[in-house]
């Protein structure tokens, strides 16, 4: 995304009126900033620099993956390298 992008759906305006200089944006000061923080938590989950699968559990009602059900409670993950080169993605 560029910044222009998010100035224009309105979720820039948290960024620019949390921080006042572009050197105050720290990892311990964006912890209100709930837009920033799932655009961080998506860009490492689709590009990894962490050789480690992300693991998922699947939540109590249960999900369907690929037309199987999956348990609550089953662990799953999938590695950077899937995720990274998928055209899907």
């Amino acid at each position: 995304m560029m910044c222009g992008e998010l100035e224009d759906d309105g979720h820039g305006t948290q960024i620019y009126t949390t921080f006042a200089h572009p050197f105050g944006i720290i990892s311990t000061a964006i912890g209100n900033c709930k837009y920033l923080l799932a655009c961080i938590e998506e860009d490492l989950r689709m590009y990894s620099y962490s050789s480690q699968p992300h693991t998922r559990i699947v939540p109590a009602v249960g999900a369907i993956f690929d037309g199987k059900l999956l348990t609550k409670g089953t662990s799953i993950s999938v590695t950077h390298c899937a995720t990274s080169n998928s055209p899907a993605n």
